[in-house]
């Protein structure tokens, strides 16, 4: 989970400038002890000295040297996310995790770093939430079965890539929960 405490200030860099990223900087601004330290962007258009909400825009190539001073979290909701992520985490950089003050997540799960949990959000007992997902407004998880994932999320609207049952329920996305592209449950 991010590193807070009521003396430290958590300097974040958004990966991405699209309406998403504007809209973690609006939920990040409501969190104590977080400050948006820029946005990166991975390709064009980019232009030097670009600003985005009044805070700098990093082309991903000029941001190294800030691995030791700030922490990373993914604000892009497109698909190829998970390169522009991993070329982070090559060059050394922390994920941080936001959760929105008004989320309630149960002392009985785990939320994974790199992970955004929106407004309102509620998780249930025993579930754990994968790196990099993103959480939106609203949204409600709690412990459940299988046959009930399957009814909830059928074929036609999501791709189902892996289920096995084991000891807990595992749900882990690859995209925002509007565009789910991997869940996995293990009971």
């Amino acid at each position: 989970m991010a590193i807070q405490n009521n003396n430290h200030i958590t300097k974040v860099l958004l990966l991405g400038i699209g309406n998403f990223a504007v809209e973690i900087a609006d939920l990040i601004n409501d969190i104590p002890n977080f400050n948006i330290a820029g946005f990166v962007v991975n390709r064009p258009p980019f232009e030097p000295g670009q600003k985005l909400l009044g805070k700098p825009v990093y082309w991903i190539d000029e941001i190294s040297v800030l691995k030791d001073h700030v922490h990373a979290l993914s604000a892009s909701g497109t698909t190829k996310r998970k390169d522009f992520i991993k070329k982070f985490e090559d060059m050394g950089f922390q994920f941080t995790t936001i959760v929105h003050p008004t989320a309630r997540i149960s002392k009985l799960s785990i939320v994974k770093h790199g992970s955004i949990i929106s407004y309102g959000v509620q998780i249930g007992a025993q579930t754990q939430i994968g790196r990099h997902v993103h959480i939106n407004r609203g949204a409600s998880w709690v412990t459940m079965s299988a046959s009930m994932i399957m009814q909830r999320f059928p074929p036609e609207q999501t791709w189902l890539q892996k289920l096995s049952l084991k000891n807990k329920h595992v749900l882990e996305w690859e995209q925002t929960l509007f565009r789910i592209a991997q869940l996995v449950l293990e009971q």
